[in-house]
């Protein structure tokens, strides 16, 4: 990691403003062992079951939705890191509106990933 800049301490940076609403709304869905990994861990055990050599479709929709779900985490990926990134290396404050909606979307896609996982039945 980068200094931070202008005499800004990581403490500071992180009590102040939507850093570590946005981090935490991040780690939420991209740790492997968090909610939205072990939510689609159990979809895609749930897939493997279900398939067999004459009927694999069962399978291929799970696992369609999970990608799906899955490009749709990486673009709000690709929309949070820059913010932090600006905001950890030059003290770039996140703007409310951008934290706000962007926290609002990985709430949604956890919500959605883990009804979509709960609904599959083993």
């Amino acid at each position: 990691m980068k200094k931070l800049k202008a005499g800004r301490s990581r403490r500071q940076l992180k009590k102040g403003g939507n850093f570590v609403p946005l981090a935490q709304a991040l780690k939420q869905i991209t740790a492997p062992v968090g909610p939205l990994g072990l939510a689609s861990l159990h979809a895609s055990t749930v897939a493997l079951e279900k398939g067999n050599a004459q009927d694999d479709s069962t399978y291929t929709g799970i696992e369609n939705q999970l990608a799906s779900f899955t490009a749709e985490r990486d673009a709000l990926v690709a929309q949070i890191l820059p913010l932090l990134a600006a905001a950890e290396d030059d003290g770039t404050p996140i703007p409310d509106s951008a934290a706000d909606s962007l926290i609002q979307q990985a709430a949604n896609l956890l919500s959605r990933v883990q009804a979509y996982a709960s609904g599959l039945q083993q």
